[in-house]
């Protein structure tokens, strides 16, 4: 939450409470935060070469760092606080698709992930891990984009009919999507993929 008035002297004061996404910022406190630096991943299920399948929830939750490994305490934002296998399954808490400061992050995130959960020791060469991470970016990215679209469509359908959404919430839900969709184009132009029309 970000908050700005007018201090002693009359000068202005700015405070930042948390550090949260465009869509928790638009649920909890009413606004589009268009500095937020990064993206919570929608909720959704990609595969990996292997065919698990990788449910990822949005628990916007902090994560442990107690038992993280040293390299990526610098990373604890964006660790998810759960990770958990169960035969084919894997559920992850949250991913968070980062900004230009921390372009890497879910690269990192991701390979954290993939050795966790690792137990036919698959993962154990770093080629095979940054193969199924770039594999498993991708589809996050691709069906992050994809769900932002729809929205956008859904948005533009409503306000097209007889029954058009109200401008209170039309405007900052067009607001967020293009907000996410940018977002979005960014991390591929970061990361080097060619964007899907």
């Amino acid at each position: 939450h970000t908050f700005s008035g007018i201090g002693e002297a009359g000068r202005e004061v700015f405070v930042q409470y948390n550090l949260d996404d465009p869509l928790v910022t638009l649920f909890t406190y009413g606004f589009v935060d268009t500095s937020a630096e990064w993206i919570y991943s929608v909720p959704l299920v990609v595969k990996t070469s292997t065919q698990l399948n990788i449910q990822i929830a949005n628990h916007v939750k902090p994560a442990n760092t107690a038992n993280m490994p040293d390299h990526l305490v610098g990373l604890a934002d964006y660790m998810p606080s759960d990770v958990s296998r169960q035969n084919n399954t894997v559920q992850v808490s949250k991913l968070i698709i980062p900004g230009a400061k921390h372009t890497h992050s879910l690269r990192a995130v991701l390979a954290y992930v993939l050795k966790r959960i690792d137990s036919e020791g698959i993962y154990s060469d770093s080629d095979r891990v940054d193969k199924e991470v770039e594999f498993i970016e991708r589809q996050i990215i691709d069906k992050n984009k994809a769900y932002w679209e729809s929205l956008e469509d859904l948005i533009s359908t409503q306000q097209q009919s007889n029954n058009p959404l109200p401008g209170l919430v039309s405007e900052p839900l067009n607001e967020l999507c293009g907000l996410c969709l940018n977002h979005m184009k960014r991390y591929y132009s970061q990361m080097g993929y060619l964007l899907k029309a």
